[in-house]
């Protein structure tokens, strides 16, 4: 079994790597999705979320990831607002919008990453956004017309009790979190059509 996932994560390496390559040429770029055996049924599309248009396909799931903050910066409320309507309609019945809304504090910090380059519409957007995170439930509930949302919130993973008995010796605490736990734990939405 490995090898065969290791066999697949190169084809998909040197298929996306001709697709980069077809695109920067300006050459048609196909899907992932025609590789077949790499993925079956699943396709990814790199486009812009504000822009894309669906057309009458329906998908399954949609998974938005570390994006929201991005789309609210360079488009502002409108922009997302579109995008999660436009996502909604282009889920089949039953279908999932899979969110990871970025919390507010971390569009301040992207300001502080970026403090050298910062784009005029950034500061914009940014004094302007009044659907902020915390409402992001409330908004793809009432307004787009989710029929259901949950929350999914991430476990932090913990030492498991038997690692306990092979570091008695340690200084350490046996509940610690691992860094790689914390510095990754946010909310998920799953959003029901």
């Amino acid at each position: 079994l490995v090898r065969q996932a290791q066999k697949k994560l190169q084809e998909l390496r040197v298929h996306s790597a001709r697709q980069a390559a077809a695109a920067e040429r300006g050459g048609a770029v196909g899907t992932l999705a025609n590789r077949g055996r790499a993925l079956g049924g699943v396709e990814f599309r790199c486009a812009n979320a504000v822009e894309y248009n669906f057309g009458v396909e329906r998908f399954d799931i949609i998974l938005m990831m570390s994006v929201t903050k991005w789309i609210h910066l360079n488009w502002g409320d409108e922009g997302l607002k579109r995008v999660f309507i436009n996502a909604y309609a282009a889920l089949a019945p039953g279908g999932a919008l899979i969110i990871e809304p970025q919390p507010w504090r971390s569009y301040k910090q992207a300001f502080r990453k970026n403090k050298h380059d910062v784009p005029a519409e950034w500061k914009t957007h940014y004094g302007s956004i009044e659907l902020k995170p915390d409402m992001f439930e409330w908004y793809l509930k009432s307004v787009v017309g989710f029929r259901t949302i949950q929350r999914l919130a991430l476990e932090p993973t913990r030492r498991r009790a038997d690692d306990d008995d092979a570091n008695a010796n340690e200084d350490t605490n046996a509940d610690a979190t691992p860094p790689s736990a914390v510095a990754f734990n946010r909310e998920i939405l799953r959003c029901i059509k």
